[in-house]
């Protein structure tokens, strides 16, 4: 799922960059990009945090240091822990358009705006805790 996630980064970022070589496609393909980058990686952290979490408390507990992958898996374990962080903030700081459900169907008020991010980092803890006490 990591893979999934890092697949959906990069081709947005592709698109972004075809914004600024296709001029007269620029607007659609820019309004693409964020949405992939905003709405669809934020669907895939939502659903997938506690995974991610529970898998690198897994390995954190449990993989081998003499491995030769250990640094591989380390690098990965470590990255599938910011990644929702980082969504996290982005859902926080950036502008309403292109979340979509996320955050242009609640009330404006401050409680109603955290709760994805609450939910992010809740899902995110319980994942790394339940792994990392078994």
């Amino acid at each position: 799922m990591l893979f999934i996630v890092i697949a959906v980064v990069f081709i947005s970022i592709i698109l972004y960059i075809f914004t600024y070589c296709c001029k007269t496609c620029a607007p659609s393909l820019h309004s693409i990009s964020k949405r992939i980058i905003k709405e669809v990686l934020l669907t895939l952290i939502l659903f997938n945090c506690y995974n991610f979490a529970y898998s690198a408390g897994i390995h954190f507990n449990y993989a081998p240091k003499y491995d030769s992958l250990y640094t591989y898996g380390t690098v990965a374990a470590i990255l599938s822990l910011v990644l929702p962080v980082v969504m996290a903030l982005g859902l926080m700081c950036s502008e309403d358009e292109g979340f979509g459900e996320y955050k242009e169907k609640f009330k404006p008020g401050v409680v109603e705006r955290l709760y994805f991010v609450v939910t992010i980092l809740y899902r995110t803890g319980i994942g790394l805790y339940i792994s990392t006490m078994n």
